[in-house]
């Protein structure tokens, strides 16, 4: 009888807690038992790195296996056979594509995640080009964006302490307006969307709302994690963050969809300033005298403009690199300038 009440004393001391405690290591216990006699296999499945945009892929799934389903997460196939052992991809647009494959069969579960490079079927074409015409610019301006819209020019200026935006007349280049942002912004590109003048920040996540006079229309939020260009077709807005991507948003910035953007068979990085021609985007390579031409749905780089020889006519000694396109469709020209450059040039392109 002592024994019985010495069993019973310790089971009123043991708490709640310790026999919750108790239960879950006895569950998982028991959950570890089932994990292991379900093991999860690895698929055989050959695939190339790289395959170019528009070519037919077919994969197979050599297991011999009768696969009661199949789950395809990441780039979905254009078909999948009845024995669900082949299934067939042609991307559209370049950048790696990730495909996560999910089997069961048997009762067992079967799995392979596959990452395709996606290139374009050509390097860029190089085009060339002529000078039209050398205009002054303005040497303390450390351009950021520039565009064209009903006859007047706009121009972005970055650096701290010294960002605006400003309104120039076309083609004296005299500034008409000047709008100083705050000593905490760094002002990166513009775009002209609806009568609305888009100007975004480098890191500070904000993107600054003006009409065509300039005069504020307040602000919205940036969700890039680093403000470069900024672009648009006439519907949709087009941001760089200095990557190789470009990313489309609504006109209130509301997200759509991102393209990787490839030359050849290397991803286009550091892209900068963007400008929309026709059904292409022009942008610059941060650091670099080049001007892609881009297709946004392709993700494909398709021509080059080498504008290194332009860097030999300037004569400020703090010029930096090539920044500012800003195309004239009623002449069919590009005005381009950099970062402290005391020239801005009309060229035309030819083969554009």
């Amino acid at each position: 009888m002592k024994f019985i009440k010495v069993v019973e004393n310790m089971l009123k001391k043991i708490s709640k807690t310790t026999i919750l405690v108790l239960t879950l290591i006895v569950l998982q216990a028991c959950s570890g038992d089932a994990t292991d006699r379900i093991k999860i296999k690895s698929l055989d499945i050959e695939a190339p790195e790289i395959v170019k945009t528009g070519d037919a892929l077919t994969l197979q799934i050599a297991n011999n296996l009768d696969i009661d389903s199949l789950q395809i997460e990441g780039s979905q196939p254009a078909s999948v056979s009845d024995d669900k052992r082949n299934f067939t991809y042609s991307f559209s647009s370049a950048g790696v594509k990730k495909i996560q494959l999910k089997a069961f069969a048997d009762g067992e579960e079967w799995q392979k995640t596959i990452s395709l490079k996606v290139i374009p079927p050509r390097a860029p074409e190089k085009l060339d080009y002529e000078i039209v015409k050398t205009l002054d610019h303005a040497r303390d301006s450390y351009t950021q964006g520039l565009e064209f819209y009903n006859g007047k020019l706009y121009e972005s200026k970055g650096q701290y302490g010294t960002s605006s935006i400003r309104k120039l007349d076309f083609p004296s280049m005299q500034v008409v307006k000047d709008v100083a942002l705050g000593s905490d912004f760094f002002g990166e590109g513009l775009t002209i969307l609806n009568d609305t003048v888009y100007q975004i920040t480098w890191r500070e996540k904000l993107c600054f709302l003006y009409d065509t006079d300039l005069r504020g229309k307040g602000t919205m939020p940036l969700p890039v994690p680093e403000g470069w260009g900024i672009s648009n077709d006439g519907s949709f807005l087009f941001i760089s963050d200095g990557s190789n991507r470009l990313y489309r948003f609504d006109k209130k910035m509301k997200y759509l969809d991102n393209r990787e953007i490839y030359a050849g068979t290397s991803p286009l990085s550091r892209l900068n300033e963007l400008e929309r021609v026709k059904d292409r985007f022009y942008a610059n390579v941060y650091q670099s005298d080049q001007v892609f031409r881009i297709d946004y749905e392709t993700g494909t780089a398709d021509a080059m403009l080498d504008l290194s020889e332009l860097r030999t006519q300037l004569s400020n000694p703090q010029a930096e690199v090539l920044n500012g396109i800003a195309y004239l469709p009623e002449r069919e020209l590009f005005l381009v300038t950099g970062k402290y450059w005391d020239k801005a040039f009309l060229i035309r392109v030819i083969g554009n």
